[in-house]
């Protein structure tokens, strides 16, 4: 009996080891954050290492009045022999941006998420989207548009230094068809229209266009000089200038690996999307445990059935 005992303690353990062999289990997750006027944060789960970022940029405003004439200083100038006519000029789109972003679990990431421009017209500067859209100044037969904002994702704090990945924004625009706003980066934000804001860059804001329609900054896009009447630059790392139509921002993707931009893919409000698949480490049973384990019950169940034979013929003798 004492043999046996043994034995089932020796099964037991063998059984234990089998059991403790591991592997990993994953499920992809994905979370989206649309634009909210104002800052989110995300906390890394558990098991997480990598996170995916997708994140587009805003639109910049659209703009519609009474058709505009542009003249050689680059300038509207009033033409009384046209009939004024309703005309639209077309905000820049937001730019896009994605890449592989090395995280810990519990890290937290600041999200900001880039509204799009609104139209402006009144002689008082605003309409600049969230996170960085410049402001557009305009008139009530000539409306300007402001910038649309950037979209980026933050580590460590929350400040224009801590992006890690930016998507750019679309610069406002002019009332006219050929007076649009640039569309955010790309590497570099494009231009649009005879009197355009610049791009911007990976190094620099884009430049305004004359000296009321200021240049973009770093993580802003260029506004109105006090004389300036002037579409809002987009925002992005570096800000597109203001112009008769803005620039657009420039997005960034050197915080990140596996990374690539494109230029004016979005309309309206910006967003980012965040994808991740946690790692998780659950116990089971390699194919040779599978086939040890039937060896086993197979013993087991041989040595119960002899054990029984052996107390059937003690109570028959």
């Amino acid at each position: 009996m004492k043999r046996l005992h043994k034995f089932q303690i020796a099964l037991l353990i063998l059984f234990m080891s089998l059991m403790s062999i591991e592997t990993t289990w994953s499920q992809p997750h994905e979370v989206s954050f649309n634009f909210t006027d104002g800052q989110q944060s995300f906390v890394v789960p558990n098991g997480v290492h990598s996170i995916h970022i997708q994140a587009w940029g805003a639109q910049g405003a659209d703009a519609t009045g009474e058709s505009e004439i542009i003249g050689q200083d680059g300038f509207p100038v009033n033409n009384l022999a046209v009939t004024p006519l309703d005309t639209t000029g077309l905000g820049g789109l937001g730019g896009f941006a994605q890449g592989d972003l090395a995280v810990t679990p519990g890290q937290v990431l600041e999200i900001f998420v880039g509204g799009q421009g609104s139209v402006v017209n009144a002689n008082v500067p605003g309409g600049g989207g969230f996170n960085g859209g410049g402001d557009a100044r305009g008139t009530p037969s000539f409306p300007r548009g402001g910038g649309g904002g950037a979209s980026d994702v933050r580590t460590g704090g929350a400040t224009l230094d801590d992006r890690v990945i930016v998507a750019a924004g679309g610069g406002g625009a002019a009332s006219a068809t050929n007076l649009d706003g640039g569309d955010g980066g790309g590497l570099t934000g494009s231009t649009a229209g005879p009197s355009p804001g610049g791009g911007g860059t990976q190094d620099s804001g884009g430049v305004g266009f004359g000296s009321d329609c200021l240049d973009g900054e770093f993580g802003l896009g260029g506004g109105n000089g006090p004389n300036g009447i002037c579409a809002g630059g987009g925002g992005g790392w570096y800000g597109g200038g203001a112009g008769i139509g803005g620039g657009g921002g420039s997005s960034y993707i050197k915080g990140v690996t596996n990374s690539d931009t494109t230029s004016g893919v979005r309309q309206g409000d910006g967003m980012v999307v965040l994808t991740f698949t946690p790692v998780i480490n659950v116990p089971t049973l390699s194919e040779w445990g599978l086939i040890a384990m039937t060896g086993i019950l197979g013993i087991v169940g041989f040595m119960v059935m002899r054990k029984r034979k052996v107390i059937a013929n003690e109570i028959k003798d």
